[in-house]
């Protein structure tokens, strides 16, 4: 995934790992830049580094018995967007992300398109009370169940795990950031998530 050129892999590797976290763009270079020649780099250096590790995401297809749905608030440049989610219920393994600038029945079903792509089969789907999940879950032909907590908390626990990283920025992706980079650092922080978790 890193090509060996004037800074070694194992400092990229760790560098991208100290960035996920929780340490800031800045914190990161000059934490490693102190040890040395071979180990100062840029911020955007490390910015580029840790998009590549979005390669890692998993992208086959599994069966599975169950998921588990929601979306929350995320704020880019101010702006209030939706992060739709999806999470394996029962190993835990984040599956699909998606970000929209509102709430509806069509961004569901462009969501649900993305989680398919995960499983081999239609399992049982998890969700609160949001009332832009039945219509679209039906025309998927997918079991659906209301759940205020039990196998629905897994994606509960992975918005924290994303929140826990995201309040370093007070919760705010900043200035010149898009849906689409946003979406585009999403990727990276699943995969070093789910490697951290042994789900790779």
């Amino acid at each position: 995934m890193f090509p060996r050129r004037r800074v070694e892999p194992l400092v990229k590797a760790l560098a991208v790992r100290l960035y996920h976290q929780g340490l800031s763009l800045r914190r990161v270079c000059e934490v490693l830049g102190e040890l040395g020649d071979g180990w100062r780099f840029s911020y955007e250096a490390l910015r580029r580094w840790y998009l590549k590790a979005g390669m890692l995401l998993p992208r086959g297809r599994r069966r599975r018995r169950a998921i588990a749905l929601d979306e929350t608030v995320v704020k880019v440049v101010g702006a209030k967007n939706w992060l739709w989610s999806a999470v394996d219920a029962y190993s835990e393994e984040p599956l699909a992300s998606y970000l929209s600038p509102q709430r509806s029945f069509v961004h569901t079903t462009l969501f649900l398109e993305r989680v398919l792509e995960r499983c081999e089969n239609k399992p049982l789907v998890y969700t609160d009370n949001g009332p832009w999940y039945p219509w679209a879950l039906e025309l998927y032909g997918l079991r659906h169940r209301r759940e205020a907590s039990g196998r629905r908390n897994t994606v509960e626990r992975w918005f924290n795990a994303i929140k826990a990283r995201t309040k370093r920025f007070y919760n705010n992706f900043p200035f010149h950031s898009t849906l689409e980079s946003v979406a585009r650092w999403i990727d990276p922080f699943t995969a070093l998530h789910s490697m951290g978790r042994g789900l790779s």
